[in-house]
């Protein structure tokens, strides 16, 4: 979204993973065109349109569109905040996509519940009948840091992150650099806040917005909500 950081938020290995996945799950179901919210600078839009498909992606952050674009001559890039009512999540001729992926952690970004419940309530009338959202399985690498005390202290390893607990169990302020304070424990008004979704949570969604699910795909590495 807008801090070049974010363009990059899997490895390497963990990126070439999840593609191999979206890709895998285009081809088991036939899905050719493919929506791609917070797209960054194109590391899974690209690879899709490499490999054929017709993807849409969308990203509030020119910078990174204009990256897309420059990349990737074949697909369809647009600004815009997909979170905002306003922001067309069609093709441009008007066709509608077969599933929209909101992976590298664009969901935790969505800290806010509702507005995720929005956006997933406007997903059912902008996909195809049968459309299917996908996510990162937040189960298997977030949660499984905080579990194994990676983040026990608040304050990473180098010093270079900090993460404080905000109000509720899974909502968090992430800090960087100049900001990490360890003596600073309280969520400011400048932190950037990210919301930690455990599965209990995304099947909330799910259910408050008209999605099944969401259930693992054959490698693990995504989860998949289906139109009830």
């Amino acid at each position: 979204m807008g801090d070049r950081d974010d363009w990059a938020p899997l490895s390497e290995v963990e990126s070439a993973v999840q593609i191999e996945a979206i890709l895998a799950l285009c081809a088991e179901h036939g899905w050719n065109d493919v929506l791609d919210l917070g797209c960054g600078d194109g590391r899974v839009a690209c690879p899709l349109v490499e490999a054929g498909l017709r993807v849409l992606a969308v990203d509030s952050d020119a910078d990174a569109i204009a990256g897309v674009r420059a990349s990737c001559a074949g697909v369809e890039a647009r600004v815009g905040d997909f979170l905002h009512a306003g922001c067309e999540l069609l093709f441009g001729d008007g066709s509608r996509a077969d599933a929209a992926l909101l992976v590298g952690n664009t969901l935790m970004e969505i800290h806010d519940v509702e507005c995720a419940r929005a956006l997933f309530l406007r997903l059912r009338d902008s996909l195809k009948p049968g459309g299917v959202i996908v996510v990162d399985n937040f189960v298997l690498d977030i949660w499984a840091d905080v579990a194994e005390g990676a983040w026990q202290e608040g304050v990473s390893e180098d010093g270079e992150w900090q993460m404080v607990w905000g109000d509720g169990d899974e909502v968090i302020a992430l800090r960087r650099g100049r900001d990490v304070d360890a003596e600073d424990w309280e969520v400011r008004e400048s932190d950037r806040l990210l919301r930690l979704w455990s599965m209990g949570s995304l099947r909330l969604l799910g259910l408050s917005s008209g999605w099944e699910g969401p259930g693992e795909d054959r490698s693990g590495a995504l989860l998949v909500f289906g139109t009830t």
